[in-house]
């Protein structure tokens, strides 16, 4: 009896041990998810901020070229400006790709660690707080199923009483 009680307070503190490193990943995963949705934020602000350098650039090196023209420098200063605003915008389109891109995968990530804290509350919720547990604990330390007796072993005896009869 008292091993059978020592192994339930090890089944017992290793429950407990278990609520609380899932209540601490939980935690972390919480604290993860605010960062994640912080930078996601971050990138949408710069993804609006490179979009509208793109649309200066591109409104500006159409002006950029025609008022040189205009002014008589000639078409080479106009073709050199023209062409250094074009790398610029190719070099900032690329940025814009690659921020979309990680936008993406920042998005992916997000409801990813989303579903999963979604599964560890219910995993929470449909565990033992407590109050239950320590319930649980008194109704088997009360009633003891490991002293009653199986069908096998009432047939044993039964058999062991006939032959002794028997004898």
């Amino acid at each position: 009896m008292a091993r059978q009680n020592v192994d339930l307070d090890i089944v017992l503190s290793q429950l407990n041990n278990d609520m609380r490193a899932l209540d601490t990943k939980i935690a972390i995963i919480v604290q993860r998810i605010k960062y994640v949705e912080k930078h996601e934020k971050i990138l949408a602000q710069n993804l609006i901020s490179l979009n509208n350098k793109v649309k200066e650039l591109e409104s500006g090196a159409g002006k950029t070229t025609q008022d040189k023209n205009e002014s008589g420098f000639g078409k080479e200063p106009a073709k050199a400006v023209s062409k250094v605003a074009v790398k610029e915008l190719e070099s900032v389109k690329k940025e814009l790709e690659n921020l979309k891109k990680i936008e993406g995968l920042v998005k992916e990530n997000s409801s990813k660690s989303k579903e999963i804290l979604i599964e560890l509350k219910k995993m929470k919720d449909d565990s033992v707080n407590i109050q239950d547990f320590n319930q649980l604990r008194y109704v088997i330390d009360t009633v003891n199923p490991l002293q009653f007796i199986t069908f096998d072993q009432v047939e044993e005896l039964i058999e062991k009483k006939f032959r002794e009869k028997k004898l």
